[in-house]
């Protein structure tokens, strides 16, 4: 940034972008399309890997905090992760979810013994938002160091949900 430098690693559009997001460590992009999810390394300025998600409308996307794994949500209901290293194609798929997935949220310190790494830990049905034009919950982040999830709503509310 500081020589005013700039760089184009996409040679032509490859879809409507839905969202995208930094590697935490690498110099690489991922752009999530409807369907698609592309990594870019921005070193190089070429694509790596093309990833297959499964999910008809791709809406929020999240690495977690090595940059392995991808976390995926869609207006399908559908809840993706993608393990980059193993595959481009999902390696589990969950559509648990009454609605569409509009934020997906990572806890960047759950992970305190490395022999559990890939797990998942549930979160129950969260009831702090009433419905509005069909929209409940409209995005959700993690604090970095305690176990508080913080949600917006379409009500105009923002509710704090501690363990």
């Amino acid at each position: 940034m500081s020589r005013a430098r700039s760089q184009s690693p996409f040679t032509k559009r490859k879809g409507y972008v839905q969202c995208v997001a930094f590697h935490p460590s690498l110099p690489r992009l991922f752009v999530a399309t409807r369907i698609h999810v592309r990594v870019y390394d921005l070193a190089r300025c070429q694509l790596v890997k093309k990833c297959v998600t499964g999910v008809k409308h791709i809406a929020a996307m999240v690495p977690d905090i090595q940059g392995e794994n991808l976390f995926v949500g869609g207006l399908d209901r559908k809840f993706v992760w993608l393990d980059l290293q193993l595959s481009s194609k999902p390696w589990k798929s969950f559509k648990h979810h009454s609605s569409a997935i509009r934020g997906v949220a990572y806890h960047r310190r759950i992970h305190v013994d490395l022999f559990k790494d890939n797990e998942i830990y549930p979160v129950k049905r969260l009831e702090g938002h009433t419905m509005v034009d069909g929209l409940s919950m409209l995005d959700t982040v993690w604090h970095p160091t305690q176990p508080w999830l913080i949600t917006a709503g379409a009500d105009g509310t923002i509710a704090l949900f501690s363990y």
